[in-house]
């Protein structure tokens, strides 16, 4: 049984879609889908999706009829997830390998849990890291931040 499904959403991704989905097909915990929502690109993002596709069977590419937005595109991809778990992957982004077992691992540890996150580290054109995004963790840090308008991902 899947316990995550990963949503991407992409839009002329292109020069970062390959590490996004590569830093995802490497997991730990393996038993997840990766749903890319292609949402009107003009690039070669769709061709790159898939070439990974081809190569791991957990990836796969939906092409929308018409542009909808990063919300519409998310909320179309929730209902094609079908683990009990869903990660938003953005194609900008590099999972860490660890990411989805530590995030289960988290959830089933505190079953009343709704959404879990991480830091982020922000890296240069080669690779070196520049700094290191830190959400809020704490309940009063989240809901303060979401008072001043501010979101989670």
């Amino acid at each position: 049984m899947l316990r995550v499904s990963a949503l991407m959403p992409v839009r002329n991704d292109q020069a970062q879609v390959g590490a996004a989905i590569h830093g995802l097909v490497r997991q730990t915990l393996s038993d997840f889908e990766l749903i890319v929502i292609d949402d009107g690109s003009t690039d070669r993002t769709c061709d790159i999706v898939r070439e990974w596709a081809a190569r791991d069977a957990r990836v796969k590419l939906v092409r929308l009829a018409r542009r909808l937005g990063l919300g519409a595109s998310l909320n179309f991809g929730m209902g094609m997830c079908r683990a009990p778990l869903v990660a938003y992957c953005p194609a900008d982004a590099v999972s860490d390998p660890m990411r989805f077992e530590r995030q289960c691992a988290w959830l089933t540890e505190r079953p009343f849990t709704a959404l879990v996150g991480g830091n982020a580290r922000v890296t240069d054109e080669m690779g070196t890291e520049v700094e290191t995004l830190r959400p809020p963790a704490r309940y009063e840090e989240i809901r303060a931040a979401l008072v001043k308008g501010e979101t989670l991902v």
